[in-house]
């Protein structure tokens, strides 16, 4: 429990969350868009759209920016294609480590066009139909299920 209040001491002094004060922000935003035409759902961690501010919570102890880049690019053009204010950037804030990292936006449309190969039987992970299909919150977007996965726009 100690852990816990030390680290809601350090949370409480960082600039990004200060910013918060007063403010009434979004926690754990579910979302549901497209994104060069796949659809993509999602929870994001915390959104304060007057500002815009994302933030998005980490707990491990390890500080791995780039591989959260990817992600942070997901949530921000979620947010453009849902009409909502965007950052151009967003925070990772690692609570263990008590550190904040700034992450500034990248395009997506790589990242969209990995995945759709992907998905076509072009790359690492093909789709495999199989009994947890029934219970798969994507069966109705997965190709397995028999739908046209879209070229990137």
């Amino acid at each position: 429990m100690e852990r816990v209040r030390e680290w809601c001491a350090w949370l409480r002094e960082q600039e990004v969350v200060k910013l918060l004060e007063g403010r009434k922000y979004e926690p754990e935003m579910p979302f549901l868009t497209r994104i060069h035409g796949l659809p993509v759902r999602g929870v994001m961690d915390l959104y304060e759209p007057t500002l815009p501010l994302l933030l998005d919570w980490k707990t491990g102890e390890q500080v791995r920016a780039e591989e959260y880049a990817p992600q942070v690019a997901i949530y921000l053009a979620a947010l453009r294609a849902l009409g909502r204010p965007a950052p151009d950037r967003a925070y990772l804030v690692y609570v263990a480590a008590q550190k904040v990292v700034e992450v500034r936006e990248e395009p997506v449309g790589d990242l969209v066009a990995d995945f759709v190969a992907a998905h076509r039987g072009e790359g690492a992970f093909p789709p495999a139909p199989g009994p947890a299909c029934r219970h798969c919150e994507f069966r109705d977007a997965c190709a397995a299920n028999g739908v046209a996965v879209p070229a990137p726009s």
